[in-house]
């Protein structure tokens, strides 16, 4: 089992929250599997990507279908920039740009966005380490961690697209396999962005 190794690709997803009057751009990086070469240059729509079934999609899609999924989870004054795809070399932090994508799209939500907040949402993977998804001043308030039962129905959507295959499972751990159950929601406060937007 190959730990806490990035790819072996990796989409790395750029959006921008106004709060205080201050934009900060937050990047975030999820892995996937093309089980296929892509050469420099290629297309997002293009770029296949496979679920934890063996299903076969294409980046763009998937991109798309995940920002719909975060979008109600941010206000709307918070922007989806754009993407890029980039390949690693097996076994390294070593990445290779490939391509990349301009999304241009908006939070859908009226909540104001919690200032510098980050939600962590939990999975175990098929080889039993921890993945982790980290959402950056969403609307989501920090306090108590909570199980999936607590959810509320755009966090259970976001989840859901992570696990199950019948309506995603795209995204890889960094031990190569697929996560395949939920553990908790961890709302907080990150300190670095605190401090960018308050010292």
């Amino acid at each position: 089992m190959a730990k806490n190794f990035p790819g072996p690709f990796e989409v790395r997803i750029f959006y921008t929250t106004t709060l205080s009057t201050i934009p900060l751009t937050h990047e975030m990086r999820l892995n996937f599997d093309p089980n296929a070469a892509v050469a420099p240059g290629t297309d997002f729509s293009l770029v296949p990507v496979v679920n934890h079934l063996g299903s076969v999609s294409d980046l763009e899609t998937e991109l798309l279908a995940w920002i719909a999924l975060m979008a109600p989870i941010y206000h709307n004054s918070a922007t989806f920039d754009f993407a890029e795809c980039w390949e690693y070399t097996p076994l390294t932090n070593d990445a290779k740009f490939v391509s990349t994508y301009d999304i241009s799209d908006v939070g859908t939500s009226s909540t104001q966005s919690f200032n510098s907040g980050q939600a962590m949402f939990l999975f175990r993977t098929r080889e039993g380490a921890s993945m982790r998804i980290n959402l950056m001043e969403s609307i989501i308030v920090s306090g108590q961690p909570r199980a999936g039962s607590a959810l509320v129905t755009a966090e259970a959507n976001l989840v859901n697209y992570v696990i199950d295959p019948a309506v995603g499972g795209y995204w890889l751990g960094k031990d190569t396999s697929y996560p395949f159950a939920f553990t908790r929601l961890f709302p907080g406060q990150n300190e670095a962005i605190f401090k960018k937007r308050f010292r």
